[in-house]
């Protein structure tokens, strides 16, 4: 096999790093213990890059305001003259938009990373001026618009971008409301495939369904029954059969109970009365309904004792 195709061994990659870091020390003279010689092995590479003590700084993610947060980081390791014994660096997301600072920084200085060190920790301690770097950075922090202004391209960028991906994600939300919305007009058409005398039976069997899982949910130890006390347990087991015993059963009730039409018919002659309520109570009567549940459910759980941990 050629040499250029051969894979290249773990020590050797291990022990090429170890005597970079060993150069950059000894050019920027950081005093640390002397690093062994290359190792001939994985096993003697690992032990000679633990005994180098090396060093890392992480910077974590969060926008703009963990980038912030971060220069306060690398302004105090300066301060204590600790920023030029770090060997590595690793950011993410907002991280990575101040050590791309950093690093551009120390790349771009005649004297590296002791030279922006001095610099931070002489502006700190009021013997300098702050520097021009990071004046930079506090001018244009605001990377998302760089120049803010009512004819600015920065920021009607941003309000088009803005824009574009609110109107992707109500898309979305729009399309899935709508298709919950018609799921019940779909499931009473799809009654119209079962005899009208099975309404009934089914509806209960699926209510029983639900309330059976739902004793389950409420007596089972910790441990037990995981899968039905999981969200997709839950909603397969108690909220589907709940939805199809409600549709079945209102059905039953339309079909089969006597009366039935004039209730409906009632309540077509309330509507008009009941359309020009003020919101306000519309919102109470939907909260009310809303707490009921809940209301009860917590009641149901003070009264089943709970299972010993």
């Amino acid at each position: 096999m050629p040499e250029a195709q051969r894979p290249v061994r773990f020590e050797r990659v291990l022990n090429e790093e170890i005597d970079l870091i060993a150069r950059a020390r000894r050019a920027h003279a950081v005093a640390t213990e002397p690093i062994e010689p290359a190792a001939t092995d994985d096993a003697q590479a690992t032990s000679r890059a633990r005994s180098a003590n090396l060093c890392g700084l992480a910077l974590s993610g969060g926008g703009i305001r963990s980038a912030t947060f971060n220069l306060g980081i690398i302004q105090a390791l300066s301060r204590n003259r600790l920023l030029g014994r770090c060997d590595y660096i690793s950011t993410v997301s907002g991280g990575g938009y101040i050590g791309a600072w950093l690093t551009a920084w120390i790349h771009r200085h005649e004297r590296g990373v002791h030279g922006v060190q001095r610099e931070m920790r002489e502006a700190l301690l009021g013997t300098a001026p702050e520097p021009r770097e990071i004046g930079w950075l506090r001018d244009y922090s605001n990377y998302l618009t760089l120049r803010l202004g009512y004819f600015s391209g920065d920021s009607w960028a941003t309000v088009a971008i803005y824009l574009r991906n609110l109107w992707l994600n109500l898309t979305l939300i729009v399309a899935c409301l709508g298709f919950a919305m018609l799921l019940p007009r779909l499931l009473i058409h799809a009654l119209d495939w079962i005899p009208g005398v099975w309404f009934g039976p089914i509806g209960v069997a699926f209510m029983a369904v639900a309330i059976a899982s739902t004793i389950v949910n409420l007596d089972a130890a910790p441990g037990k029954f995981g899968w039905f006390r999981s969200q997709s347990g839950v909603m397969l087991t108690i909220l589907a059969p709940g939805l199809i015993a409600s549709v079945l059963l209102a059905h039953a009730l339309i079909v089969d109970f006597p009366g039935a039409w004039r209730v409906r018919e009632i309540g077509l002659a309330l509507w008009p009365q009941l359309e020009p309520m003020h919101m306000s109570s519309w919102i109470i009567a939907g909260a009310l309904v809303y707490t009921f549940p809940w209301l009860s459910g917590a009641m149901a759980s003070l009264i089943v004792p709970t299972p010993p941990g």
